[in-house]
């Protein structure tokens, strides 16, 4: 067989924004798809590309635009946090041979658990997955600072152009343990919704999660965040009492608990530093004095002589504050989350094809011609979703499936009203003090798997103290594992929920019958819930197209 790559362009080939539907159309020139050789390729920038010069006249300085303001991340989810529903269906006949909603967040969830460290680093090259902490040079925004760390006066971060390269890992079809496609008997059309929402692509960068910080490890609702951003509890504080007409101050390198308020510190910084921290040129910073905030809007960021972070600005006088060690953090600009536009550009598909020899070709069409037609096989996730309602804390949720040949189950849930958090992973299941779960079970067959409710009340507890319980572990390995797919990573269980069920023995051609009119439930209780979710029930089955010379159809 000759193996080759050919590229299929976006239907439109103009310039996409999130939101939109791209269509492509794999010719019939493509005899076999070769699933380990297809992916998407293209260009994205956050706004406009390169840096946006910001005057100053020594009494103010301008504020960067939505784009340029914050260090941007796509998180370890990388451009797969485009994808909001993908659709593949046969060109001629409109059958559709798959569908997955919420691609991107039941992406999200498996790559805490499916990805290692080696895996991660390639995500970073190509699908421009990145981390939650800030560094001079990321993948979507770069700083510029000079040899002594002094960041350059004048102009805000970089917004950088990255190369994707997105191959459509939970994709029946394409993902890269298929079997080659017969496309010249049934042309495949794929049909990607990209996600609306900006704020469930794109998060903050910045030097700590909460987990990580010193003085906020213990709280359970700071745990996932990115701190100082808004006027939450996560901020800085400004080194010492800042009064009078000021240029400059510096942020404090030490734990200080003044007014009992805890703060995120820095310790001793070196030049190379100076642009870790979430401030930056362009930011607005509020100051929480005690007769009333100032704003400052930074210059350059710098490190002083005595190792700590220095933020200059045009003239802002402090007169009246006796505050000591006043609280700082970065002020988020109003609606966000409409304001900044992203650029996806030459958007399109390299479908990697086998040339089967004639002898095979002649098997196909004989099989065509049949009675029982030609069969391909292939797994696949379908989601059957159910709302839960605010303040139910006993939820039995209906998995309304009908399939004969079944795999496993994953559950997770989501916030019904869509999240406006810059500083957290918003795909991510919502875990704080308003979602707390204490135990789960699927209703099998009329009888409760496993027998004894599975605990979940570690999930209630900070990072620093979580200790999961060795049957969840269990589950979590099988319901991925009968998904086809191995666990890598349990490093991230305390920040990322998954229930799972596998309903066969791993490694097994074994399938588990849910056609026979059972009524399958995911049951779960909370110690508290005061939200909105969405529960997202994911049923990992197999299905058959059927081709004959009459038409085609689905068996699943």
């Amino acid at each position: 067989m000759n193996v080759q790559s050919q590229i299929v362009f976006e239907e439109r080939g103009n310039n996409l924004k999130l939101g939109d539907v791209c269509k492509f159309k794999i010719p019939t020139s493509v005899l076999l798809t070769n699933p380990k050789q297809c992916f998407l390729k293209f260009f994205l920038v956050v706004g406009s590309e390169g840096k946006q010069v910001l005057t100053t006249d020594g009494s103010a300085t301008d504020e960067s635009d939505s784009a340029h303001y914050f260090p941007w991340t796509m998180g370890q989810g990388g451009c797969a946090n485009l994808i909001k529903n993908l659709v593949i269906r046969d060109v001629n006949s409109g059958v559709t041979l798959e569908s997955i909603t919420d691609y991107n967040k039941l992406n999200r969830v498996l790559v805490s658990y499916t990805k290692n460290e080696s895996q991660r680093n390639l995500d970073e090259l190509y699908y421009a997955a990145d981390s939650q902490y800030v560094r001079k040079v990321n993948k979507l925004t770069k700083r510029h600072t000079n040899a002594n760390g002094l960041s350059n006066s004048g102009e805000s971060q970089q917004n950088l152009k990255v190369e994707c390269l997105l191959a459509l890992d939970l994709s029946g079809i394409f993902n890269k343990n298929a079997q080659p496609f017969p496309n010249f008997l049934c042309p495949l059309e794929i049909e990607i919704l990209l996600e609306d929402q900006f704020l469930n692509v794109f998060s903050v960068q910045g030097a700590q999660l909460g987990r990580d910080a010193a003085n906020f490890e213990a709280v359970k609702d700071q745990e996932n965040k990115i701190g100082g951003y808004r006027n939450t509890d996560m901020t800085y504080k400004v080194d010492g009492q800042i009064s009078g007409a000021q240029t400059s101050l510096t942020i404090l390198k030490t734990s200080d608990v003044t007014n009992d308020t805890p703060n995120l510190f820095t310790g001793d910084l070196e030049n190379y530093e100076s642009c870790n921290f979430p401030f930056y040129n362009g930011m607005e910073c509020v100051v929480e004095c005690d007769d009333q905030d100032r704003s400052i809007i930074i210059n350059s960021v710098e490190v002083d002589g005595n190792n700590r972070l220095q933020l200059n600005f045009s003239n802002v006088d402090f007169t009246g504050n006796t505050r000591n060690n006043p609280s700082i953090y970065v002020k988020v600009p109003d609606n966000i989350q409409n304001d900044v536009a992203v650029t996806i550009s030459d958007m399109q598909m390299v479908v990697g094809s086998i040339q089967p020899n004639t002898k095979q070709i002649s098997a196909l069409e004989s099989a065509l011609k049949s009675s029982n037609g030609y069969g391909f096989n292939y797994k696949c996730f379908q989601d059957f979703a159910v709302n839960q309602s605010a303040n139910s804390k006993i939820i039995s949720n209906l998995i309304n499936c009908r399939y004969k040949n079944c795999k496993s189950i994953l559950s997770f849930w989501e916030e019904s009203n869509t999240p406006n958090l810059i500083e957290q992973e918003n795909l991510l299941p919502v875990l704080d003090s308003t979602v707390a779960p204490k135990n789960y079970q699927y209703k099998l067959q009329n009888e409760l798997i496993p027998s004894r409710a599975v605990s979940l009340e570690e999930y209630n507890r900070t990072s620093n103290e979580f200790q999961v319980s060795p049957v969840h572990v269990k589950e979590i390995e099988q319901g991925i594992r009968c998904c086809e797919r191995n666990v890598r990573s349990l490093n991230n269980l305390s920040s990322s929920l998954v229930i799972s069920r596998g309903l066969v023995p791993t490694n097994s051609n074994f399938y588990y019958d849910m056609s026979n009119n059972e009524e399958t439930r995911m049951n779960v209780e909370y110690n508290a819930q005061s939200k909105a979710l969405l529960m997202h029930n994911y049923v990992y089955h197999l299905k058959t197209l059927i081709i004959k010379t009459s038409g085609k159809m689905i068996v699943e």
